[in-house]
This record gives C-alpha cells, sequence and structure tokens, in this order.
C-alpha cells in the first residue's frame, strides 16, 4: 500500500470513531441498547432498507469470492 492510501484509511477510520463517539456520548442517558437499537425509533421503510441492503451486500460478497 502506498503512504497516502494508508493515511486515507487512518483518517476514514479516526471519523467513523468520532462519529460513533459522539452519538454514544450524546446518548449516554439511553445505555447500550438506546445506542445499538436507535431507541427503537426507526420507522418501518428504514428498517427494510437497512435489512435489504445488508442482505445485497452478503450476496455480493458471496458472489465475488467464490466464483
Amino acid at each position: 500500500m502506498k503512504t497516502s492510501e494508508i493515511i486515507v484509511f487512518i483518517v476514514y477510520l479516526l471519523c467513523m470513531l468520532g462519529i460513533g463517539i459522539f452519538f454514544f456520548v450524546k446518548n449516554r442517558n439511553g445505555g447500550e441498547k438506546t445506542y445499538f437499537l436507535g431507541g427503537r425509533e426507526m420507522g418501518p421503510w428504514v428498517a427494510a432498507l437497512s435489512a435489504s441492503n445488508t442482505t445485497s451486500s452478503v450476496l455480493f460478497s458471496f458472489t465475488t469470492l467464490n466464483p
């Protein structure tokens, strides 16, 4: 890997960790269940799209890894 690729990866990783820590601290009163479950406030469309994208991502990974 080139140095620039490593720097971009580290910056991306730090940004994602920062976002996660920010929202975890912001919702500290709810605890881990509120953080991981979104306070059970997701609508049906959001949950359906999330499940659909997860499934398609897994299927894509299996089909590209096992030709």
